[in-house]
């Protein structure tokens, strides 16, 4: 595209793309400023992002952590109530911790059960 230096003052020139600039600049040299595209009719809104609850009180949005599994409400992810579990402590010492419901807390260890039960290990050949 056809580009022109905007004022430098010092620095570095800032080059934009003519008809994106309606400056006296643009203005002066006959120039005409495009309009934006409008969106179709109808897409005008944002899609909202996708939030799933995959078990009871387990979600998954794509907002939080990257789309891992997470307590609902929380922030708190499944694996990380796992890992603490796995290191020794109690159901209530985890969820006075992470400030959720000792229930959560089993809801995360029975989906994590969910997850494993379908899983399948099969021996390397050598």
């Amino acid at each position: 595209p056809r580009y022109h230096v905007a004022g430098t003052s010092g620095r570095a020139p800032r080059r934009r793309p003519l008809g994106l600039f309606s400056g006296p600049f643009e203005r002066a040299k006959g120039v005409t400023a495009r309009r934006k595209a409008t969106p179709p009719t109808g897409s005008t809104r944002r899609k909202r992002p996708l939030v799933v609850e995959i078990a009871p009180r387990i979600v998954v949005d794509e907002r939080i952590r990257t789309g891992r599994p997470v307590i609902k409400g929380t922030r708190v992810p499944v694996e990380t109530v796992l890992g603490r579990l796995s290191e020794g402590m109690s159901v209530h010492e985890v969820a006075d911790e992470y400030e959720v419901p000792h229930k959560d807390v089993l809801a995360a260890i029975a989906y994590a059960a969910e997850v494993v039960a379908d899983e399948r290990a099969l021996p390397a050949r050598r």
